[in-house]
C-alpha cells in the first residue's frame, strides 16, 4: 500500500526532493490503538468498514487438527526445546503457553509422557472451544465454512466475492 511507504508516497504526491515546492501531505487521522471499541467508532467516523473472516471448521475437524498439529510438534522437537528453555530460563509468553508446564512435569518425572501429551491436546481442544464461543459472538465476523487440505484457496475466494459485493 502506498501510505505504507513514505518515499514512494511522496514520489507519487509530486515531492521534489531537491528543495522545490512540495505537494503538502493531507493531515493524518489520529487512531486509538487497535481492538478497542474506541478504535472501531473511530473507524466508523471516518467512513471505513473493516471486513472480517474467520474460518469455521467442522468440530470433529478441527480437533483432529489439533491433535496432528500436537503430535507434530512433539515430533519436531518440542520436548528438547522445552530441556534447553529448563536451562536457560522460560520466557513469560513460555510460562504462560499450553504446553510448556505439562512438558516440563513430563522432564521432571511426575508424569508420563503420555499423559503430558494428553493433557496439552485437552487444553489447547478447550482453548479452540473459548476462543470459538468468543469470536462467534463477534456481528461483524463473516464465517467461511472450511474443510480438507485446500481450504485456503476455497476461502479466498469467499474473500474477494464479499470484497467486491461491499
Amino acid at each position: 500500500a502506498l501510505w505504507t511507504d513514505p518515499p514512494r508516497f511522496l514520489a507519487e504526491m509530486g515531492e521534489d526532493r531537491g528543495g522545490g515546492d512540495s505537494m503538502a501531505l493531507p493531515p493524518q487521522p489520529h487512531l486509538p490503538p487497535r481492538g478497542g471499541k474506541e478504535f472501531q467508532k473511530a473507524l466508523e467516523h471516518l467512513g471505513i468498514r473493516p471486513l472480517i473472516f474467520g474460518l469455521l471448521w467442522d468440530r470433529k475437524k478441527l480437533y483432529e487438527r489439533i491433535e496432528h498439529r500436537m503430535d507434530h510438534m512433539f515430533e519436531t522437537g518440542w520436548i528438547g526445546e522445552v530441556k534447553r528453555l529448563a536451562k536457560t530460563g522460560f520466557s513469560k509468553t513460555a510460562k504462560a503457553a499450553i504446553g510448556y508446564h505439562e512438558i516440563l512435569k513430563y522432564l521432571q518425572n511426575r508424569c508420563t509422557l503420555t499423559e503430558a501429551e494428553s493433557e496439552i491436546k485437552k487444553r489447547t481442544r478447550h482453548l479452540a472451544k473459548k476462543q470459538m464461543t468468543w469470536f462467534r459472538a463477534d456481528q461483524r465476523i463473516s464465517w467461511i465454512p472450511v474443510s480438507g487440505n485446500r481450504f485456503v484457496s476455497h476461502a479466498l475466494r469467499k474473500i474477494v466475492q464479499e470484497f467486491t459485493a461491499s
